[in-house]
């Protein structure tokens, strides 16, 4: 239809209904996508490759692959998770720290306390920080401060989401430095001990 407009304004007119069908298509399959996520997949599943796929997925929304520092013991870290749902959830933190205006590199820190069955992945910049407003209501769905033309504030919730399906927490709390650190918390035991 739209190539058969020769009328540059009726054309335009519909490029925005086009525009707009994708774009409520997009929501839509959002919604779906956090009011239905499927259950986790428990496998044995290394940190690297939950980093790795964070990053490419984060990578798709801003345009290209962030720079990080990673700390800690990512490729030695191995637990039994689901790498798709942990890597949805760290791309969201990934993409909101990236978005902060950081005048660092965002860092991802790896902590696994084996002993205690926990695993904590921190996602820090040192961006505009957040108001008070914003770190009550962050993981709200459609929540968002950012202005007119912004995302549609449902990146934490779906964290959020994905990260309550797998059992854990999930926090926001303000930088020393200043930005923010998110804080993912997940009780796991390593691959052996699970097997037993």
């Amino acid at each position: 239809l739209e190539s058969r407009l020769r009328d540059s304004e009726l054309a335009s007119s519909v490029a925005s209904l086009v525009s707009a069908a994708d774009h409520l298509s997009e929501l839509i399959t959002e919604l779906n996508r956090l009011a239905c996520a499927d259950g986790p997949i428990i496998e044995p599943t290394s940190m690297d490759q939950v980093i790795a796929r964070a990053l490419e997925r984060a990578g798709e929304r801003l345009g290209g692959r962030p720079m990080l520092d990673v700390v800690g013991p990512a490729e030695s870290t191995l637990v039994e998770t689901d790498r798709e749902l942990l890597a949805d959830a760290l791309s969201e933190l990934i993409v909101n720290a990236e978005e902060a205006g950081s005048t660092e590199k965002v860092r991802i820190e790896v902590q696994s306390q084996a002993g205690l069955g926990r695993l904590y992945l921190r996602v820090a910049d040192k961006g505009h920080g957040m108001s008070e407003r914003a770190m009550k209501h962050a993981f709200d769905p459609f929540f968002s401060e950012k202005p007119a033309g912004r995302q549609r504030g449902l990146g934490l919730a779906r964290a959020r989401r994905c990260v309550e399906l797998l059992g854990g927490r999930i926090w926001l709390e303000r930088s020393e430095g200043g930005g923010i650190v998110a804080t993912i918390e997940l009780e796991t035991a390593p691959p052996a001990a699970s097997a037993a």
